[in-house]
């Protein structure tokens, strides 16, 4: 009995023990006896679907991961399970976690790619309600996962495909630049930078949305600065990306890309203003009438539109409106960031870039010329903030060239806009000072050793022909129009003299003028410039051609002699004869060539023997040859450029037959070439399909026959018939002994006399014959043609001349 009890009275004091520690632990957790904790904790993997291979990629188990890949692009079931995956995505960019989205956005750009256009075609709607919207996300990296989406998304999307739901992404891009936070506003306008570019024509429908959020960004330092007197920050916050000067920078880019995109030339005629306008409010178009009946869609209601935010820039009237906006906004972002042209040595800053952009947009926006009043009031704002400081750090020194490019810019066009502006504004007390030192840069401009260099900058060619021409309209050109010249005769920057060509092709020069001296000189030079652009530059050779053409009545003697080399250059003092770059050309510009020397006046020997060489090249087309033909005997009908009778017949038959007798004499001497057949024809051993030179020979000898019946109607062939039968005597190629040979038969069968002919020469007639026969036994395609035609001419030289017989 007492080891029992003893057992007991253990057993309870250790239950107690027990009892008490519990009850320790729950007050140091502070909670109820009777409360139970139900918190609990898990962990997930998430793993992105693997993307589905394009049929052809490279990579995996080669051929059978590409048939695979095909297999199940092609399997509806595969389809609808990615569709089906893709509109789980789209369901998880309105998720309430921020990570979630973020996720969501990183999936879609795997599912939909470049190898699932069908896919991307079929969600574009969703895309442009549901992703679009998360650029007024409030979570930064959403908004960043979007523009990554979004910068590969439209490089492959059709803008065609994209049309009807431009107006849902243009009101999300949109309200995100007017949003209250400053970082969205920033994504907004990335967002709308990204679609400029891509889709232009979705930009241009809605530009009217876009237009007044770009103003508003644009004109919060200006009411920033006219509030407080010095520099704020507007509407931004201390912190605002747009305040920084790289933020800046990108606003202004944006908007420079957009207003580029947007003011075009037939949109600012006055004579498109129409009484309807069309106002986009997020996807539906409306159509606001004089009635006040408004249109939307399919479906109309009686509504009348109040004030919008929505601008039109269809006439000059908004242009000057918009300039009156514009110039306050920019000549602010000017004042803020020119500091950087007082230093004495400039290094590439944002604030260089931002007064580059003002002026881009300035002039775009000044190509439509605004009333005197407006161009009155945007002259004044340039000549007390910008111009005691023109020309912009001339004084400064710089080793670096994208700055001296961007100076360049700047200062031209600035110099175009000041002038534009200043003589629209009507005659002023400043007007002479302003010319003259505009003057005076430009002269400078020119002619430092910097620009002259192939890898200096290139010129504002737009803003340098505006400022020529303000020149010339003020008689301050002479000086200006001097350097050009010299600047485009000596710049090694191909780009450089194709644009100042362009703007002195433009200009005309009289006689009288002080520059006239000058301007001959370099039209003359333009022939040397033909030489060394050879087939760098087809379209500046070709403009270069046009151009002399017109110019030939001033300079045409001496033009003559300096378009030879462009030709042919004869052989002398040892030198063999060479080419010019003409027969390297394309058809085209050889066809400007022979309209130039129409226009020339009588050709001298050497272009005689210059246009017999270059024209007879297998270089030189068939329709260019048969032009040269036409030009030829047009200009034997002009008395002042006619051609002494046998020297006229000679350039005929050389050009007809294909061969000079230099060519000959040095073919005589020297092996046969691959330009035809030799006169002595044998069957080649390889395969007719196989020879290289039988397969141009039905063209040659196509060509030889269309330059005989054109010539033959203005030529008298039997006064050349001993002579072209002579021909026959040595060793010819055998499309010109076809061509011999045609023109014999003209002669033949024509009215003219013809000399008889001995024995011998009717021979080698026949033996010429023959040889054509023995080309078409083998030629791979048109041996039946030639045959015939050989029938035909053994005909017609057996009616004249017997002796020729086919055995």
């Amino acid at each position: 009995m007492p080891k029992a009890t003893r057992k007991k009275k253990l057993k309870q004091a250790d239950f107690q023990v027990s009892l008490q520690k519990e009850a320790q632990g729950r007050q140091e957790a502070g909670s109820a006896a009777n409360v139970t904790d139900v918190s609990f904790k898990s962990q997930k993997i998430s793993l992105r679907p693997q993307r589905i291979a394009a049929p052809g990629a490279s990579g995996g188990s080669g051929g059978g991961a590409n048939a695979t890949a095909a297999t199940a692009a092609s399997d509806p079931a595969a389809v609808a399970a990615k569709q089906q995956r893709i509109r789980d995505v789209l369901a998880q960019c309105r998720h309430y976690s921020p990570q979630n989205r973020k996720d969501a956005v990183g999936q879609l750009h795997d599912l939909l790619s470049s190898e699932a256009m069908e896919l991307a075609s079929m969600n574009l709607g969703a895309i442009a309600n549901d992703v679009a919207a998360l650029i007024l996300d409030e979570s930064q990296s959403v908004r960043t996962a979007l523009l990554t989406f979004f910068t590969s998304y439209v490089s492959w999307i059709d803008e065609m495909a994209l049309m009807p739901f431009g107006a849902v992404i243009i009101a999300f891009a949109t309200s995100a630049m007017s949003h209250i936070s400053d970082s969205i506003r920033a994504d907004g306008l990335r967002m709308l930078k990204i679609l400029v570019p891509r889709f232009p024509n979705v930009i241009v429908k809605h530009y009217h949305t876009i237009l007044p959020h770009f103003l508003d960004l644009l004109s919060a330092h200006t009411k920033s600065r006219s509030a407080s007197g010095g520099r704020g920050i507007g509407s931004f916050g201390l912190k605002s990306e747009l305040n920084e000067l790289k933020g800046r920078e990108q606003l202004l880019e944006g908007f420079y890309h957009f207003i580029k995109l947007v003011l075009r030339p037939k949109a600012l005629d006055g004579s498109n203003d129409q009484t309807g306008t069309q106002t986009s409010f997020f996807g539906e178009v409306l159509s606001t009438k004089s009635s006040g009946r408004v249109s939307i869609l399919a479906a109309s209601a009686t509504k009348i539109l109040g004030a919008s935010r929505a601008h039109s820039l269809t006439t000059s009237k908004d242009m000057e409106d918009l300039l009156e906006l514009l110039f306050p906004a920019l000549v602010d972002f000017w004042i803020e960031s020119s500091d950087v042209f007082d230093a004495p040595k400039l290094a590439w800053s944002p604030s260089i870039g931002i007064c580059l952009l003002v002026i881009q947009i300035l002039l775009a926006a000044t190509r439509e010329s605004p009333n005197s009043l407006a161009a009155k009031n945007c002259a004044a704002l340039l000549k007390k903030h910008m111009l005691p400081n023109f020309p912009f750090a001339g004084s400064a020194m710089t080793n670096d060239e994208r700055i001296d490019k961007a100076l360049a810019q700047i200062n031209l066009g600035f110099a175009s806009i000041l002038l534009s502006l200043h003589s629209l504004a009507g005659p002023q007390d400043d007007t002479l000072s302003i010319v003259s030192g505009v003057s005076v840069y430009v002269v400078n401009l020119l002619s430092s050793s910097e620009i002259l260099n192939s890898n200096a900058p290139a010129l504002n060619i737009a803003a340098l022909e505006s400022v020529i021409s303000a020149l010339c309209s003020h008689g301050h050109e002479t000086e200006a129009l001097i350097a050009l010249i010299k600047f485009q005769k000596g710049t090694k920057s191909m780009s450089a003299a194709y644009g100042t060509f362009g703007i002195l092709s433009r200009m005309e020069i009289t006689s009288s003028h002080a520059a006239a001296a000058e301007f001959e000189m370099w039209i003359l030079s333009l022939a040397r410039q033909l030489r060394q652009i050879r087939t760098w530059n087809p379209a500046f050779t070709k403009d270069v051609l046009v151009y002399l053409s017109h110019m030939s009545k001033i300079v045409s003697e001496s033009l003559q002699a300096a378009i030879l080399p462009f030709l042919y250059n004869p052989p002398k003092e040892g030198k063999k004869a060479k080419f010019g770059p003409l027969i390297e050309l394309s058809d085209e510009v050889q066809q400007c060539t022979v309209d130039l020397l129409y226009f020339l006046c009588a050709w001298s020997p050497a272009m005689v023997e210059a246009i017999a060489e270059c024209f007879t090249q297998p270089e030189v087309s068939d329709t260019t040859a048969l032009a040269m033909l036409d030009v030829i005997m047009a200009r034997q009908r002009m008395p002042e450029r006619a051609l002494s009778p046998s020297v006229y017949g000679s350039l005929l038959v050389t050009v007809c037959l294909g061969y000079t007798r230099r060519y000959l004499n040095e073919a005589a001497e020297s092996e046969p070439t691959d330009r035809s057949l030799p006169k002595s024809v044998t069957v080649p051993s390889t395969k007719p399909q196989t020879n290289p030179q039988l397969a141009s020979v039905a063209s040659l000898l196509e060509r030889r026959q269309q330059m005989v019946e054109i010539v033959s109607a203005d030529l008298a062939w039997g006064y050349f018939a001993p002579s072209l039968a002579l021909l026959l005597n040595q060793s010819l190629p055998i499309d010109a002994q076809f061509g011999i040979l045609s023109m014999l038969a003209q002669a033949a069968s024509g009215q003219q006399p013809t000399a008889s002919m001995d024995r011998q020469t009717q021979e080698s007639m026949a033996k010429s014959l023959h040889d054509l026969i023995k080309v078409s036994n083998i030629m791979p395609s048109g041996g039946e043609k030639l045959r015939i035609q050989c029938a035909g001419l053994v005909e017609k030289l057996q009616s004249r001349w017997p002796g020729v017989m086919l055995h």
